[in-house]
């Protein structure tokens, strides 16, 4: 029974663990999208531009 309950406990860590690990990885991924966002439109937009160019030759 005390072996039981210890596996479940050690079961309840590496759950509360891992939805922190993916908290995090959340957080960190949503600080670079803020961050890269700029210029990831900068880009798209020079790609936009350039290929407009493309179609009026």
């Amino acid at each position: 029974m005390a072996n039981q309950f210890a596996f479940s406990a050690n079961a309840l860590n590496i759950i509360i663990g891992l939805s922190y690990l993916s908290s995090l990885f959340q957080y960190v991924f949503a600080v670079g999208h803020v961050i890269s966002g700029p210029f990831c439109l900068v880009i798209y937009l020079q790609m936009l531009t350039s290929s407009l160019r493309i179609f009026e030759l």
